[in-house]
């Protein structure tokens, strides 16, 4: 479903958000220097960890075997000097169309070397819940208005007044991101 399972802050209910590209970067929150009390990590992988093939193992319907589909990132190939395959079960899909399309949304997301950061934010945070996006900026390491989602969100104590937010860099907001180098 390519979703995640978190308990709302606000009422202790479990519920599920999905990940979609079904936001409007403009009016995301945007954390910086101005209200991010400290930048804990950041950290980009390298070629070396990614994967650039995605083999889907499905169960074809009325089939009593199971099927595959393979897809595969040329240019990662061609980067990492070779294939590094990784074997995915969805035993739950049962044609091939859908396979090759599970096959290319989860390529798309372990072929791409998305950043992750944990920071540590002011309560302007309080309404960031795991599967959320918001914008980040941070002159030292270049970025600019950078789409990330929370993948861990640490609400810390009143006494403190700080959120810790471990997220990753959204793979949707991909083509909206700005990187800035020194000149």
């Amino acid at each position: 479903m390519d979703g995640i399972l978190y308990t709302r802050p606000d009422n202790g209910q479990f519920a599920i958000k999905l990940l979609r590209d079904d936001y409007t970067p403009a009016s995301l929150s945007l954390y910086n220097e101005s209200n991010v009390v400290t930048l804990e990590s950041f950290e980009r992988p390298s070629y070396a960890e990614m994967v650039n093939e995605i083999v889907v193992v499905y169960r074809p319907q009325g089939g009593t075997e199971d099927d595959s589909v393979t897809v595969q990132d040329l240019a990662s190939v061609q980067a990492q000097g070779g294939v590094v395959s990784q074997t995915v079960q969805y035993p739950g899909i049962d044609t091939a169309n859908n396979a090759a399309r599970l096959a290319m949304r989860d390529l798309r997301q372990k072929s791409t070397p998305l950043s992750r950061i944990r920071i540590h934010v002011n309560r302007n945070a309080w309404n960031v819940v795991i599967g959320g996006v918001f914008k980040f900026s941070w002159a030292e390491h270049g970025l600019v208005e950078v789409i990330y989602r929370a993948l861990g969100v640490n609400y810390g104590t009143l006494n403190d007044g700080t959120i810790i937010i471990n997220a990753v860099e959204d793979v949707f907001g991909l083509p909206t991101n700005t990187y800035m180098g020194s000149q």
